[in-house]
């Protein structure tokens, strides 16, 4: 029998607003246009050939985003140096980008090279392809706006046995709902995984939504995603509120990175993150 909060959780589902039809059609036709690229262009599609070395403490375990555009290939080298440097995460990752030759200097880092991409909806398709391309039995999705605190494999070791109840584990977010699921860092098993992910690249694909949460908040509803638990996620917005304990993952986000001044983003990403490589990406015209 449904519980007075699904049916609330339904209910706000229900109320996602779809983009009008003439948005719509304009995002299928971008897409289709791109994705005709990305078949046909040898170079694009798969991971390059590069030799990769697991992390002894989680072995089956590597780590994927994607860096389209120079603002977010910046500012994907500060996640990568802070994946590496506080997160002590030693395994491969994968990175989804439109110019590798930023990467071509990094350990351990396979990219997969797709055509550029200027529509945010078609870029966001990427994340979800992630998942045809990823070799090993699990991984760890960052959004390049992310920055890594503390170490990975603990956490890892925590949330790990909860693969077993939904191959697909997000923080809770509060748009489109409070409650939904946040895309910025995903943790997934692999093959059980593909299903959700191709469920919700369709609705993606499809242009009815404005937004990838939105898209995923419906398809969570079809089962096999799960909330994670626990204080080890944050937005900027959060913690520039109260002066709380800095969390293992800060999602600084493209709003925060436009709104706040340069100054006091680099300042609040050195002195309170910790942040080694600073990105140079800042404000509206980034």
């Amino acid at each position: 029998m449904p519980t007075e909060e699904s049916c609330a959780v339904n209910s706000a589902v229900d109320d996602i607003e779809k983009r009008p039809v003439s948005k719509q059609l304009r995002h299928r036709r971008r897409d289709l246009w791109w994705r005709a690229k990305l078949r046909f262009g040898k170079q694009y599609g798969s991971p390059t050939e590069c030799r990769t070395t697991p992390d002894a403490d989680c072995p089956e375990l590597a780590v994927g985003a994607v860096a389209l555009g120079a603002k977010y290939r910046d500012w994907g080298l500060t996640m990568l140096r802070s994946l590496r440097g506080c997160g002590q995460f030693k395994g491969p990752v994968y990175i989804v980008t439109d110019d590798p030759r930023a990467f071509a200097g990094e350990d351990n880092v396979c990219t997969i090279v797709v055509p550029p991409v200027r529509p945010r909806l078609v870029a966001k398709s990427c994340k979800l392809l992630l998942a045809e391309w990823m070799p090993t039995r699990e991984f760890l999705y960052i959004d390049t706006d992310l920055v890594v605190t503390g170490p990975i494999a603990p956490w890892y070791r925590t949330m790990r046995p909860l693969l077993d109840t939904a191959p697909v584990l997000c923080y809770p977010d509060r748009k489109p709902y409070d409650g939904a699921f946040h895309s910025g860092l995903i943790l997934a098993e692999t093959r059980r995984a593909l299903p959700v992910y191709r469920r919700w690249l369709r609705l993606l694909r499809s242009g009815q939504y404005e937004f990838d949460q939105q898209s995923l908040a419906i398809v969570a509803q079809q089962g096999d995603v799960l909330h994670m638990p626990g204080d080890d996620f944050t937005l900027l917005p959060d913690m520039l509120a109260v002066d709380e304990v800095i969390p293992r993952f800060v999602h600084i986000t493209n709003g925060m990175i436009r709104k706040h001044s340069e100054t006091e983003l680099r300042n609040f990403l050195s002195q309170r993150l910790g942040v080694e490589r600073m990105p140079e990406s800042f404000g509206r015209g980034a």
